[in-house]
């Protein structure tokens, strides 16, 4: 219900009349989680299974997967999210041409992708960082 509640307060923000904000700066505040869903249904596509069946390869679950507790994973998810909504914000009071800052999302989502999919050998840099951090 909270996420139909963010999209409806979104899509109403972005509407010609009283716009609050441009549609692109929707996408960023939505960003992380916009594009790890989107990553995912992806992925599932490309393997031959339905978008909407469940898996563990959501970013929480890779965060958990690397050794991080769920605190740590939280915190980092949240603050990569207030990076990216930051980034949209940012552009919107900066009077970003939307085009760039749609480029600018398509290219985080394309590393976005790229980091996904490469995440276990990412995870053994994290895990050794994150492991001498602890000792």
């Amino acid at each position: 219900m909270k996420a139909f509640a963010v999209v409806w307060l979104l899509v109403n923000g972005t509407q010609p009349g009283e716009m609050a904000f441009r549609p692109v700066t929707a996408l960023w505040i939505i960003a992380l989680s916009l594009m790890d869903m989107v990553a995912i249904m992806m992925r599932r596509a490309r393997k031959g299974q339905s978008v909407m069946n469940p898996d563990w390869g959501h970013l929480h679950h890779i965060c958990m997967r690397a050794g991080f507790s769920g605190r740590e994973a939280l915190i980092m998810i949240t603050g990569i999210g207030l990076l990216l909504a930051g980034v949209g914000l940012g552009g919107e009071y900066f009077l970003v041409r939307e085009w760039l800052m749609f480029t600018g999302f398509i290219g985080v989502f394309a590393l976005y992708d790229w980091g996904r999919s490469h995440a276990w050998r990412l995870m053994v840099v994290f895990r050794r960082r994150h492991y001498q951090e602890r000792v």
